[in-house]
């Protein structure tokens, strides 16, 4: 069975010391890769759910702050990309890359309770070799998922809407040549794509499988030989929409670029690798839970810049953007708010190859999640145990 540091009241882990109300590191089990586990924190118990192996076969599991990790009765064959959304009766969604056998990648679904007792799938939603996918919150307890499939030189974007219970609807063709889809529902409920293709970043309105008024935007991140996106996301707070690029350099360094628009004019920056400066002296309200929270700035000329390495933000539109990070041997969240990087917190010491999950609840505590050097996934909340 994989080595596991339980219980989940997980007092029996020594944690290092985290600042005033976050909760102490501790270890909620063990991967097998490098990837966080994915987070829903939404329901009375917040949920983790990743990709293991016992003596018979790879697996899934999942665990809770009281329950031990679980093997999730949703079969795979080599699990890895894992997100997870809330579903009804404080269920959840997961959505994971599988390898099949005589098969290519492809993406499945299923939904398990927070008795980690699986309720629905695995569902396979793509037919051909896959290779990105995006969700979003619809209402409801419904998500919205998209992916690209087919050609390699020319990606197909498919979707599909799965609701509260875990139920798909019939998948869909969207559009041609896409690739590094990224999805984020706006508090009018609007679901927004955006997109990379041929150097350019775009954007559209995703109505079903209809992209209305697809425009570029910006520029993308120029790769240089040996470079790739390895991942793309986007968030909003109340004036501004954002992206985030995760570039992996051909030298085996990580970057991270981002880029803003503002929602009233649609005038977007161009990409910038994402750095900061901290004021320690001043604070900035977050309108998380997320306890004392520095100034930070991308735009102060006086002070040492900071190089975010890895970083992925919090789903949705939010008064401000939490982005999870990584790097310089520190776990830690960067905040984003009006076209512009705000606060900055370090909480733990970590050296993760990928970047933290980030979950919130209705209470606005936030929960990260990140998979250590051995590949045990660690955790640290606000929210109250």
């Amino acid at each position: 069975m994989v080595g596991l540091c339980l219980g989940l009241m997980l007092v029996a882990c020594q944690p290092a010391q985290s600042p005033a109300i976050w909760s102490p590191v501790t270890t909620v089990g063990t991967s097998a890769h490098f990837e966080p586990p994915a987070v829903v924190a939404d329901g009375a118990q917040t949920l983790f759910a990743w990709s293991g192996a016992d003596a018979e076969a790879a697996r899934l599991y999942a665990a809770t702050f009281r329950k031990a990790a679980t093997i999730l009765a949703l079969p795979t064959t080599q699990a890895y990309h894992h997100s997870a959304y809330p579903a009804l009766q404080e269920n959840a969604h997961i959505l994971w890359m599988d390898t099949l056998l005589d098969e290519g990648p492809r993406l499945r679904a299923g939904t398990f309770s927070p008795d980690l007792v699986a309720v629905t799938g695995p569902i396979t939603l793509s037919r051909e070799d896959t290779f990105d996918y995006a969700a979003t919150t619809l209402a409801n307890s419904a998500i919205q998922v998209v992916w690209t499939e087919g050609f390699v030189s020319e990606p197909v974007l498919y979707t599909n809407i799965i609701d509260g219970q875990g139920r798909p609807a019939f998948s869909e063709k969207v559009a041609e040549n896409v690739s590094h889809p990224a999805l984020v529902t706006d508090a009018g409920g609007n679901v927004w794509l955006y997109w990379l293709w041929q150097g350019d970043l775009l954007q559209g309105r995703l109505v079903g499988a209809v992209i209305e008024n697809p425009m570029v935007i910006a520029a993308d991140v120029p790769l240089a030989r040996g470079d790739y996106v390895d991942a793309f996301y986007a968030a909003m707070d109340e004036t501004h929409a954002y992206v985030i690029w995760q570039i992996s350099r051909g030298d085996g360094t990580w970057e991270t670029w981002w880029a803003s628009g503002d929602k009233a004019s649609q005038i977007w920056s161009q990409p910038q690798r994402l750095a900061y400066t901290t004021d320690t002296e001043s604070t900035f309200q977050t309108g998380f839970n997320s306890g004392v929270v520095a100034v930070a700035s991308d735009s102060d000329p006086t002070r040492s810049l900071t190089f975010v390495s890895l970083a992925r933000p919090l789903p949705g539109q939010h008064r401000s953007v939490p982005l999870a990070t990584a790097g310089h041997g520190r776990i830690g969240i960067v905040y984003l708010q009006g076209g512009h990087v705000v606060g900055s917190q370090s909480l733990a010491a970590g050296n993760p190859l990928r970047a933290p999950s980030i979950a919130t609840d209705r209470a606005l505590y936030l929960t990260l999640a990140w998979a250590d050097e051995r590949n045990d996934l660690k955790m640290l909340t606000t929210r109250p145990q």
